[in-house]
C-alpha cells in the first residue's frame, strides 16, 4: 500500500537547523553526580579577562537518521520540499566502513582540534607567538607505524628536522623507503622516544607515515577551556576564536549585538569552508541574528539561500571577522563590507 511504502526506511539522512550556542555565554554542564550546572562556554586562566555582552553565536546542524535508524520515505519526501532541510545520501553521511560510533568519535576529535586552533588563532591575532606541535590521533593498522606510534604521541622531529605541519611531514617522507626508513623522535607521556618507520605509499604514490595527526599548542600564554556537551565537528573554530578575543580584550566586541557565524579556523587565522551553511543561516535568523559571518569559500552555497532580513557578510580571515563586527557595531550597518554575490 501507499502508506506501507511511505513508512519504509529510505537510504538517506536529513540535515536541519540545529541548536545555537553563545560562545561568550553560558552552557549547562553535567556534573559527576548527574546534576547540571551553568558554566561559561569559554574560560581563560592565566591572563586578565573582561566582561562581554551580546552574543557571538556558533551554529550547528541537527541530523536525523543513522545507518541503524533510517528516516522513512515519507520523512525524506517532506524534507525534499522543505527549504530549511537537506537530504543527504546515507553513504555520503556515513562512508562505507563508518559507524555511528566512529563518526561521533571523529566529530569529537574534530571539535577538540578546532578549539585548540581557535585558541592559537586568537592569541596570534592578539600578538602572541604560538608554536604548533603534531599529536598522533590514530594509527593505520596496516602501516609500519602500528605498534610503534600511539594516539597521544607528540612528534618532534623526523630525520632530525623539526616538523609542525602535515606538509613538513610529507616532505620528510617523500624519499623514504624500506632501505631508508624515517627516524622519528617523539614524546609519550613526557618521555622521549626514537623509532624507525617505513612509510606507506598510497594510490596517489605519496609517502605517508601511517598516522593521522592534529595540531596542539602547549605553550599558549594562558589556558583556554571551551565547554560544550554533545557538539562535534570543526565548524565553530572562528566563533570560538572571536569569543576568546572578546574575553581577553577590554570593551565589548559585539557592542551588545547578536552576531552569529560559522567557519573553521587555523592558527594563522585563515577561515575555512564548512557544511550545512543553509541550515545554519536559518538557525541564526531564528535566533535574532543581526550580522552573520560566512566563510568566503561558502559563498556559492550562501547565494540564493539567505533568509529574508538576515544580513550576511563574507570573511576569509579572523581579522576580516573582527573588522566586520567592529564596523557593524560602530555604524549599525554592513555597508561596505564584503558580501557573497
Amino acid at each position: 500500500s501507499v502508506i506501507g511504502v511511505a513508512a519504509l526506511p529510505s537510504p538517506y539522512v536529513i540535515d536541519g537547523p540545529g541548536p545555537v550556542f553563545n560562545t561568550i555565554g553560558q552552557t549547562e554542564v553535567t556534573q559527576d553526580d548527574g546534576s547540571t550546572q551553568e558554566e561559561d562556554v569559554i574560560q581563560v586562566d592565566g591572563l586578565p579577562t573582561y566582561e562581554t555582552s551580546g552574543s557571538l553565536n556558533m551554529l550547528t546542524v541537527s541530523q536525523w537518521g543513522t545507518p541503524s535508524d533510517l528516516p522513512s520515505a515519507l520523512q525524506v519526501l517532506q524534507a525534499w520540499i522543505d527549504p530549511t532541510m537537506t537530504v543527504v545520501p546515507l553513504d555520503q553521511a556515513y562512508p562505507p566502513g563508518t559507524t555511528t560510533e566512529s563518526e561521533a568519535e571523529a566529530n569529537s576529535q574534530a571539535m577538540t582540534a578546532s578549539q585548540q586552533s581557535a585558541a592559537a588563532a586568537a592569541f596570534t591575532y592578539l600578538g602572541y607567538e604560538v608554536t604548533p606541535h603534531l599529536q598522533v590521533v590514530s594509527v593505520q593498522e596496516d602501516s609500519d607505524a602500528n605498534g610503534v606510534l600511539e594516539p597521544g604521541d607528540v612528534i618532534e622531529t623526523i630525520n632530525g628536522q623539526q616538523v609542525s605541519t602535515v606538509d613538513e611531514v610529507l616532505a620528510e617522507a617523500e624519499d623514504a623507503s624500506a632501505e631508508n626508513p624515517l627516524v622519528i623522535e617523539f614524546q609519550r607521556d613526557g618521555v622521549a622516544h626514537t623509532a624507525e618507520v617505513v612509510p606507506v605509499t598510497g594510490d596517489d604514490e605519496v609517502n605517508r607515515i601511517g598516522v593521522s595527526v592534529t595540531s596542539i599548542y602547549d605553550d599558549l600564554p594562558a589556558d583556554v577551556t571551551i565547554t560544550l556537551e554533545d557538539v562535534g565537528g570543526p565548524s565553530a573554530g572562528m566563533m570560538f576564536a572571536l569569543g576568546v578575543i572578546d574575553t581577553l580584550t577590554p570593551g565589548e566586541l559585539t557592542g551588545g549585538h547578536t552576531i552569529s557565524g560559522t567557519g573553521t579556523i587555523t592558527a594563522d587565522g585563515t577561515v575555512g569552508a564548512i557544511g550545512g551553511i543553509r541550515q545554519k543561516m536559518v538557525a541564526a535568523d531564528e535566533a535574532g541574528t543581526e550580522l552573520f559571518l560566512a566563510p568566503s569559500e561558502n559563498c556559492s552555497d550562501v547565494v540564493g539561500n539567505i533568509p529574508d532580513g538576515l544580513t550576511v557578510v563574507s570573511v576569509s580571515t579572523l581579522t576580516d571577522a573582527v573588522d566586520a563586527i567592529e564596523t557593524f557595531t560602530q555604524t549599525g550597518s554592513a555597508a561596505g563590507l564584503a558580501t557573497c554575490s
